[in-house]
């Protein structure tokens, strides 16, 4: 390697240093709460949650859920409320996640996340739905 190679290689790796720095990588999106909820079938619980962003992130945060049974992903089982949040630019947000049972009784393992940009978090909580009373 001659001086020219690695006085351009030095050159890329402090623009990528600094167009690293510039971009928002620094950017944190964390997602925590959920814990193991029972419910009726036909009834509805509420998850206490919580988003915490760092980094100069905030605004609308989707909220997805994948629900996955004994046999596999499980569809039409579970309803969420909300589908979006809006968390404050380096803030904190507690907020309720409504699940509703659809009829179907189980034990059901749901994944939560959270996703704003290319950033996201995800948690985890067990669902069991019994028949009704």
């Amino acid at each position: 390697m001659n001086l020219r190679t690695l006085c351009a290689a030095a050159a890329g790796l402090a623009l990528a240093a600094s167009l690293a720095a510039c971009s928002g990588n620094s950017d944190q999106l964390s997602l925590r709460g959920g814990s193991a909820l029972q419910l009726a079938a036909g009834s509805s619980g509420q998850e206490r949650m919580t988003l915490q962003a760092s980094g100069g992130l905030g605004g609308p945060v989707q909220l997805s859920e994948q629900v996955l049974s004994g046999t596999g992903v499980s569809y039409g089982a579970l309803g969420f409320a909300p589908a979006q949040v809006s968390l404050p630019v380096d803030g904190t947000l507690p907020f309720t996640l409504t699940v509703s049972s659809l009829g179907r009784t189980g034990t059901y393992l749901v994944t939560v996340t959270a996703s704003a940009g290319m950033l996201a978090s995800s948690q985890q909580f067990a669902v069991q739905v019994s028949s009704a009373p």
